[in-house]
């Protein structure tokens, strides 16, 4: 552990807290030009680093003294590590005083008892345990969960409990006795009040509250799909309109009966998935970027044991990708600005897009497949020829701003941008902007989708401070009219999609949400 005073620069902020006495600031970032992810700590008075490691869900002692922080095996050297141990810092002098080894998979969540003298870890290897500060050593281990989505708090009187996902429902135990404790039946969307009395603690976990009742009566809701601590980005309809694949954090790729609204198969899923592009023929390709890093896999749904493509890069590549849509090419963005190009077929690296000269936000590649657009924080948007890899123009932007996101229209003829304030439509051809919507801050539209006649966008925004619910603004795309605001999700609306016949709109959000929203009674829709 080192020190130091300069700034962090970083892009991907997952952690940020202040010390319970307010003296210390923490928290977990990808900082530029590290390996790893890497948890800092500052003085909030002076604003200088007083000490950084790498590790991650970092917690701080009652008193403001230690901190905790989930972090890697130190005998491996694989630079993908995994944060599987479990270490502790004394904040005034740096220095680490306890390291604890048990846990097989990553630690996902870390309590102090409120006397300072235990700490209390749950992992995704189905364990809570129990370790002795001062005499650096496990107390306890606790094994029967039969989940590995498990968060432990202890209470006023120092009993320690766990809220225990199984199967879309919240149980919570307690976990010294392992005991089951007599409470309602406790949904994911919905915690019973006087549990809330009993044990205040779950108030500070990150479980919804009442998402049905606040959804506003403007709106027709078909149903929601609801999968505990999962960000569904993106969710793709299948040919067949019948199915919806979404992310799962754990869990590879889900695929939805819409009928029925339950998952009914898991693909690759012991996989990490960054993104995928479902094919016309219904096949899924899917690849795992490792973010910060040089590497990455892509991976054909139906062949789960071998991968169809390794890519290796000398730069550090972020998630940001796009298949073209035959699903021979992928491109994958850097946080340097160059996009690099892959042959998947042949396994080969192409030449790469060169031009942008800070951190990639958003490419995306036309319908025929001929043509790539990119956004960047060097202020620009480009348009690429994707066979010669060739800048071939770009697209006009207002100042200081950056394109957030993009959308090809099913035709190609136009492209849609969600950046902040503004959502503009170009023509693909000319390249010039033919229609401007400015948005207030709160209305930023960073997630967008083309219906599949091509006459409608939708739009969704993102969490700002204040914000009870997040905006699905459908546009008329002829006119730019606002047909509808759809009021759901009470936090980033991160990927929308259109059903094959435009009926419905899938909207997957930061809450680990998927809401499906029937369209008829908004959309001028032919044969539905």
């Amino acid at each position: 552990m080192d020190r130091g005073e300069r700034e962090v620069i970083s892009a991907d902020i997952s952690q940020l807290e202040f010390s319970p006495d307010g003296r210390y600031v923490a928290a977990t970032a990808d900082e530029i030009g590290t390996k790893g992810t890497q948890t800092f700590i500052w003085c909030s008075e002076t604003g200088k680093i007083i000490c950084r490691f790498a590790g991650m869900n970092f917690v701080f002692s009652q008193d403001s003294r230690l901190l905790a922080a989930a972090t890697p095996d130190e005998s491996t050297n694989d630079d993908d590590w995994i944060a599987q141990c479990v270490s502790v810092w004394d904040i005034a002098t740096c220095e680490r005083i306890a390291h604890f080894e048990g846990h097989s998979d990553w630690v996902d969540h870390i309590t102090f008892s409120l006397d300072g003298k235990f700490l209390a870890s749950s992992s995704r290897d189905q364990s809570v345990r129990v370790w002795d500060i001062a005499r650096v050593e496990q107390k306890e281990v606790y094994t029967d969960f039969n989940s590995s989505r498990i968060k432990p708090f202890y209470t006023e009187a120092g009993e320690l409990l766990a809220i225990v996902d199984a199967e879309d429902l919240l149980d919570v135990w307690n976990v010294e006795r392992s005991e089951r404790l007599s409470i309602p039946e406790v949904h994911t969307n919905s915690i019973d009040a006087a549990l809330f009395k009993k044990y205040p603690q779950l108030v500070f976990t990150d479980i919804m509250q009442d998402r049905e009742t606040k959804i506003g009566s403007n709106i027709n809701l078909l149903s929601d799909l609801r999968r505990f601590n999962d960000v569904p980005d993106p969710v793709v309809f299948l040919p067949d309109g019948k199915t919806l694949a979404s992310t799962s954090e754990f869990k590879g790729i889900v695929l939805w009966d819409i009928e029925t609204k339950q998952a009914q198969e898991t693909l690759l899923e012991d996989k990490r998935i960054t993104s995928f592009t479902v094919l016309p023929c219904g096949n899924i390709i899917a690849a795992y970027i490792r973010p910060n890093e040089d590497f990455g896999y892509v991976w054909d749904a139906k062949k789960p044991d071998k991968t169809i493509l390794e890519i290796k890069e000398e730069a550090q590549l972020i998630w940001k990708i796009d298949f073209t849509p035959t699903g021979n090419l992928i491109v994958v963005s850097s946080r340097e600005g160059t996009i690099y190009k892959w042959d998947i077929e042949n396994k080969k690296r192409l030449d790469p897009f060169v031009g942008h000269t800070e951190f990639i936000w958003s490419v995306k590649l036309s319908p025929d497949g001929k043509r790539l657009v990119s956004g960047s924080s060097d202020k620009t948007a480009r348009v690429w020829d994707v066979e010669t890899s060739k800048e071939i123009g770009t697209l006009p932007l207002r100042e200081k701003s950056t394109l957030m996101n993009i959308a090809f229209s099913p035709c190609g003829r136009f492209i849609a941008g969600g950046m902040n304030k503004e959502l503009r439509l170009w023509c693909a051809d000319s390249f010039e902007t033919l229609l401007l919507i400015p948005q207030t801050e709160t209305e930023s539209p960073y997630a967008l989708a083309f219906s599949n006649c091509g006459n409608y966008l939708a739009s969704g925004t993102w969490w700002q401070r204040g914000m009870e619910k997040m905006a699905i603004r459908l546009w008329n795309v002829p006119n730019g009219e606002n047909i509808v605001t759809l009021w759901g999700h009470p936090t980033d609306i991160q990927s929308l999609a259109f059903s094959p016949d435009d009926t419905i709109l899938a909207s997957g959000s930061f809450d680990g949400t998927i809401i499906l929203w029937d369209l008829k009674p908004f959309l001028k829709l032919e044969n539905y």
